[in-house]
């Protein structure tokens, strides 16, 4: 709802008197944080008349939005399509909203053409969400040298993966009502606290994104894919020789990645970056870059699992139009409650594969990769294009976890008073919770080898 301290007449205001621009009209967006809008110039002969103006309700220092401009500038030389700043009147690109009670930095930048990535790609193509990993690598590999002194994680912000001793509070935990799930987060927070503690003096760090969601990759071109890298036809007999257990799974994962990439994958880089942007570089800071890696390998099946269930719901639906004495299910969040994948039968002998792929799997509308093989597909991508050590490998089943039980612990909380949020965070977390509970005991072995059989399928 419209507020006078941010009325569509002030915005009109504020975007004239600060950078001589004639606004045409003003949509506001849904945001979880800051206050969003959508303005048009009203000049027909601008060349980029679209505008995105941010207002940062919360309060962080100058310097933070300084350097992230300046890093933003600095991929768009580096070829990336990201928006462009608008500079004000008085020089910078940083101003202050004045609301009449208190004052707000903000920035105006162009809209940057084009769709979601999640509401056009195919997630049922391994070779998109391959895509998507190279990019990430891609974008890691430019922000390794880029300045960072005013970027250092924020150590009380529970969200950053770094923090991950955070959600080890008592206060999140206790609003979990099912004590197996409870006793559950916190053998993977525990874990995943012990492990990252171990190996941070390893681990590669550089400016990270900080929130690479597949709603902030932008595709500006039809989605069949480009790359030239058309084996699918992978050698299968090659999953089931040799497979190791226990110490040599992440050296053979990195071995069938670089066989993979070697064999099969030829990755035009321009061409790369000039089918997809982003946008949206409010959180980037300076940390260990695999955890993002695991937090976009969550997010992607938490995702896929969201579009399975609303898939599952349309056809039932469409049945029940067919045959009106059968009931449908009312609540998508209920939906989410039958999808099994069958992940506790992986922690055995059994293929990955057949396990996820079976009948039963059938029965309930599986229609896309199998949910272990996301992150795959995403390693490869960015295994081609800024490489994986193993000891972060070694974190990377942790920190897709955490970023699990971050859906659950603290979606709620964060967003509690966004309404037009509601339904789509219960839906986020009880995939979460599903993810979750069926992968938690799985072996990160398992889940190595999983990894491996997709990346020499891609």
């Amino acid at each position: 709802m419209e507020t006078d301290k941010y009325s569509q007449r002030k915005i009109i205001e504020f975007i004239s008197n600060h950078f001589n621009k004639n606004v045409a009209f003003v949509k506001f967006l849904t945001s979880y944080e800051d206050k969003v809008a959508l303005v048009k110039d009203m000049s027909p002969l601008c060349s980029a008349s679209m505008y995105i103006l941010k207002i940062f309700l919360l309060k962080k220092k100058k310097e933070i939005f300084q350097e992230r401009t300046s890093i933003v500038q600095s991929l768009e030389q580096k070829g990336f399509l990201c928006s462009s700043f608008l500079v004000g009147v008085n020089g910078n690109c940083i101003q202050e909203f004045d609301t009449g009670e208190e004052k707000h930095l903000c920035l105006l930048y162009t809209y940057l053409e084009g769709q979601e990535f999640e509401n056009v790609a195919d997630l049922n193509d391994p070779k998109t969400i391959f895509e998507l990993g190279a990019f990430l690598g891609l974008l890691h590999k430019a922000l390794e040298d880029v300045p960072h002194d005013a970027l250092e994680p924020d150590p009380l912000d529970p969200w950053l993966l770094c923090n991950v001793h955070l959600l080890g509070n008592q206060e999140h935990l206790l609003n979990i009502m099912n004590v197996d799930l409870r006793l559950k987060l916190e053998k993977i927070i525990n874990r995943a606290e012990k492990k990252l503690a171990a190996l941070s003096g390893d681990l590669k760090k550089g400016v990270v994104h900080g929130d690479f969601h597949t709603l902030n990759i932008i595709v500006n071109e039809m989605m069949p894919s480009f790359l030239n890298r058309i084996n699918c036809g992978h050698n299968k007999d090659k999953l089931s020789q040799g497979r190791p257990t226990h110490q040599g799974s992440v050296e053979f994962l990195l071995n069938c990645l670089r066989e993979a990439n070697t064999e099969t994958c030829n990755l035009d880089v321009k061409k790369l970056l000039s089918r997809y942007g982003i946008i949206d570089f409010g959180e980037m800071i300076y940390t260990f870059q695999i955890l993002e890696v695991g937090r976009i390998i969550a997010d992607l099946m938490v995702t896929i699992v969201i579009l399975n269930t609303k898939s599952n719901k349309q056809v039932r639906e469409e049945s029940n139009q067919a045959t009106p004495d059968v009931k449908a299910d009312t609540a998508e969040a209920q939906d989410l409650s039958e999808v099994r994948l069958g992940a506790r039968e992986l922690a055995g002998d059994g293929s990955c594969r057949e396990v996820l792929n079976s009948s039963a799997q059938r029965n309930i509308g599986i229609n896309f990769p199998n949910i272990m093989s996301v992150g795959g597909y995403i390693l490869k991508g960015y295994h081609k294009t800024n490489g994986v050590s193993v000891q972060e490998m070694e974190v990377l089943k942790d920190s897709v976890m955490v970023s699990l039980a971050q859906y659950i612990l603290l979606v709620g909380i964060s967003t509690e008073d966004r309404a037009e949020c509601f339904e789509y965070n219960v839906l986020c977390q009880k995939a979460a919770e599903l993810l979750l509970i069926e992968l938690s005991d799985v072996s990160p072995d398992t889940f190595y080898v999983a990894w491996a059989d997709a990346a020499l399928q891609c």
